[in-house]
This record gives structure tokens, sequence and C-alpha cells, in this order.
């Protein structure tokens, strides 16, 4: 492409950053997000979960936090997916507490989770020995869902805009 003076888009990277994934080559999977940021790329998650995914998948939480932090600076909002990966990656190296924070993180900002999130949490908490939370998760979340609906309902609002749930731990 840079032969042919042509400019990568945002789809051009997100393909190439998959595929360098899939491979496991992270590390130069992680070079070109870098070389991204000197693009007129606009950031989008979908960029940054392949390497999220395969940095937590490596049991390298550290460098898979790392580049959360770093997609929050460029204005890019982790989604569903992004807290998905993360929540299952903490959960399997056994950060049970770090996961129930990301989760929490997830409801805050008003991103509402997937039956995958919930069902990957609830199931991790129960095997680490943590019924108690596991139970208040779902429990929570499904009386605030249920909730949710009736407001939406009854005021016309769309659901999950800036709904923040709160959870007990």
């Amino acid at each position: 492409m840079k032969a042919r003076n042509i400019s990568p888009n945002v789809y051009t990277f997100a393909i190439t950053i998959t595929a360098l994934c899939k491979e496991n080559r992270l590390h130069k999977a992680r070079k070109l997000l870098r070389d991204s940021e000197g693009t007129n790329i606009v950031p989008k998650p979908f960029i940054f979960n392949p390497v999220i995914d395969g940095f937590c998948k490596c049991r390298n939480l550290d460098e898979a936090n790392l580049i959360v932090v770093e997609m929050e600076k460029k204005k890019c909002n982790p989604d569903k997916v992004t807290f998905t990966i993360l929540i299952i990656g903490h959960c399997m190296k056994g950060r049970m507490l770090e996961a129930i924070g990301i989760f929490n993180k997830m409801l805050l900002i008003g991103c509402a989770p997937d039956d995958v999130t919930l069902q990957s949490l609830v199931s991790c908490l129960f095997m680490a020995g943590m019924p108690i939370e596991a139970s208040r998760i779902g429990t929570v979340v499904s009386q605030d869902m249920k909730l949710a609906i009736s407001s939406s309902l009854d005021n016309n609002v769309p659901l999950g805009i800036n709904r923040v749930v709160t959870v007990a731990v």
C-alpha cells in the first residue's frame, strides 16, 4: 500500500491486526496499533479488542490493561466485547476482585452486559468459591433490567442509556 501511495483505513488496520493476533504475533499487532496513531484513523474498539484478547489469553493482563488505558486516552471507550474479554481474562487468572471491578466499571459507564458477560462472570465467581458475590451480581442485574424495562416503557426511554447499576461486593 505504501508503494502505491494508498493510505490504510480503519478496516485495513482491523483486518491486519486480527490476522496477526490469530497467528499469535501479538507484539507485531501491538506495534501496528501504535503505528495507527500517526494516521487520521479514528480509533474504534474493534481494532483494539483482538490485541487485548490475545494478551489476556497469554495471561499478560498487565499489557491488556495498558492497551485499554491507551484506548481511553484516545477517546475510544471500551465496548461490551472489550469488557467481556477483560472480565474473562481476569477470572481465568484468578483475579476475581479485579473482574468484579471491571464489571462495575462497565455498568458505571452505561455499557449493558450481555448473557455471555454475565454467565462468564457468575460462573467464574461460583468456581472461585464466591457464591454470594455471584448471586448478588445476578440478582442486582436482573432486578435492574426489570426496572429498566418498566421505566423505559413508562417514560419512552431507550434501554441501556446512562443506566447505572450498583453491585454490592
